[in-house]
């Protein structure tokens, strides 16, 4: 399974933690999910994905469930996402366990399948999608890379919610060293309003075809956590690569 198209799984796990604004309706809504996310000093979710995706001629399906953990040191979230997938590929079926794993200085995303197991090192910006973490950082980051709007207020589960839309700039052109460009074409994020926790994200393609669906069930905020669990070293006999290394070499991160 390519390197990237799996990473890019990761991102859009993660992605659903973070949203932005310009307008001022929305920066009223950043402000108010700021002031929560402030206040979390731990927190964790199960988390599920269903998705398709076109590779070539085919198409690949993807399923999958987990875990996704956060704990704050000094002003940064670290996070923790464990998940188990089935990938498929016509009548192939392909297991892989992933770990993604935010240190507060590098994210480590590792892979097995196939009996090989694989760790990509990079730091948060060099991420093709935007991981967890919340705060004014996250919007800023959001704000170069998304034109984004507010939808209708819905409910989910009970909870009223934010929906917000989230493009990719399309006057963004990707240069050396910075992240490749979004796996989606458009996204709807649907945020607690009074937690700002993420409770679903379902993204399209360019034909506005769903094409994945990340939901976000029984989160707990401020839970009892290890912080041993947001360390991370290579398992071994894993093969690392790191994005300085693929840089030299010319390739995209």
């Amino acid at each position: 399974m390519h390197r990237r198209f799996l990473l890019a799984i990761a991102g859009l796990v993660g992605l659903g933690m973070t949203f932005a604004s310009s307008a001022r309706e929305l920066a009223e809504i950043e402000n108010e999910l700021s002031a929560h996310w402030e206040k979390i000093r731990t927190y964790s979710a199960k988390i599920e994905m269903n998705g398709k995706a076109a590779q070539g001629a085919s198409t690949i399906e993807m399923n999958g469930k987990g875990s996704l953990e956060g704990m704050k040191k000094d002003a940064t979230m670290l996070y923790r996402m464990e998940m188990d997938q089935t990938i498929s590929l016509g009548a192939s079926e392909m297991p892989n366990k992933m770990l993604v794993v935010y240190d507060g200085a590098d994210v480590f995303t590792q892979t097995s399948m196939l009996g090989q197991t694989m760790v990509f090192k990079s730091k948060p910006e060099e991420q093709s999608q935007v991981m967890p973490g919340g705060g004014r950082e996250a919007f800023k980051r959001m704000h170069e890379q998304f034109e984004i709007k507010v939808m209708p207020d819905d409910t989910l589960n009970g909870e009223p919610v934010y929906v917000l839309e989230l493009r990719p700039k399309q006057n963004v052109t990707p240069q050396p060293g910075t992240p490749a460009k979004s796996q989606f074409d458009k996204a709807l994020l649907s945020l607690s309003q009074k937690t700002g926790f993420p409770l679903k994200m379902l993204m399209f393609d360019d034909g506005e075809k769903p094409i994945m669906t990340l939901v976000y069930k029984e989160y707990t905020l401020d839970p009892e956590l290890d912080a041993a669990r947001f360390a991370y070293t290579p398992p071994p006999g894993a093969i690392v690569m790191d994005a300085d290394s693929l840089k030299q070499r010319g390739e995209t991160p």
